[in-house]
């Protein structure tokens, strides 16, 4: 059975800015760019245990997860059968800091 996937408002914006960077110079690199995240993104809905423990896993209550693409992380977890994707930042970023995620959506 799939699991929903919630993109949170802060890793669209993530995402948006990433696009929007590469669309300056090269539009067509970008269009691919989105094509191949969103496709991991679904991916995550049949696999959501596809990606690796995050190297920031164990500095939160929650079991972050991150999926590669490019230079790039896709950090989620996982809770009641939906993934969340919390943020997509360049992977030679620091570790995520405190405040660096939101806070899971309450619902079921």
């Amino acid at each position: 059975m799939k699991h929903r996937v919630f993109i949170h408002p802060d890793a669209e914006a993530d995402l948006d800015a990433i696009i929007a960077a590469i669309a300056a110079e090269y539009p067509l690199t970008a269009r691919r760019v989105a094509e191949r995240f969103a496709d991991q993104i679904r991916t995550l809905a049949s696999f959501p245990r596809l990606g690796a423990l995050a190297r920031e896993h164990g500095s939160y209550e929650l079991e972050l997860r991150q999926s590669n693409i490019y230079a790039y992380r896709v950090i989620y977890t996982i809770a009641r059968r939906t993934v969340h994707v919390l943020r997509i930042i360049h992977a030679s970023r620091q570790n995520l800091r405190p405040g660096d995620l939101p806070r899971l959506p309450d619902g079921p």
